[in-house]
């Protein structure tokens, strides 16, 4: 394993988790929308 390899996968890693966290970001919203529609 070479140091490219090393920054490949911290570059992946950090990739992967900015995806998380817009996809959490996205279920904050769609809840906030359904609670919005059901009145609450």
């Amino acid at each position: 394993v070479d140091s490219t390899d090393v920054l490949d996968a911290e570059f992946a890693l950090l990739q992967a988790e900015l995806d998380l966290t817009r996809a959490q970001a996205g279920v904050r919203l769609a809840e906030a929308g359904l609670a919005r529609v059901l009145g609450r």
